[in-house]
C-alpha cells in the first residue's frame, strides 16, 4: 500500500462514519419526538419503557461511532508505521 492509498482508505472511512452520524442525528430527532409524543398522549407503562429504550439505544449507537472515530485515526497510523518501517519513503508529515 502506498501513503496515497492509505489516506484514500482513512477518507473512505470517514465516509462512512459521517454517514452513520446522520442516521444518528435523525434517530435523535425521531427519540425526542417519540418522548413528546407519549408524554402528551398519556401513553402507558408499556410505550413509555419502549420510547426509553429506543432512546438509549440511540445514545450507545452515538458513543459508539464515537469509538469508531479513534479506531479509524489508530488504524491510519498503524498502516504508516508499517509502512515506514518496511524502508518506504513517507512524507514529514505522515512521519509525525
Amino acid at each position: 500500500m502506498t501513503e496515497s492509498q492509505i489516506y484514500s482508505l482513512q477518507a473512505s472511512n470517514f465516509i462512512n462514519h459521517v454517514m452513520f452520524q446522520v442516521c444518528v442525528v435523525i434517530s435523535m430527532f425521531i427519540a425526542f419526538r417519540l418522548s413528546r409524543v407519549t408524554n402528551e398522549m398519556g401513553a402507558g407503562i408499556a410505550m413509555k419503557g419502549l420510547a426509553t429504550l429506543f432512546g438509549l439505544g440511540v445514545v450507545y449507537f452515538n458513543l459508539d461511532m464515537g469509538a469508531w472515530r479513534v479506531d479509524i485515526f489508530q488504524g491510519t497510523a498503524a498502516r504508516l508505521a508499517a509502512l515506514r518501517d518496511s524502508s518506504v519513503e513517507i512524507s514529514q508529515g505522515s512521519a509525525n
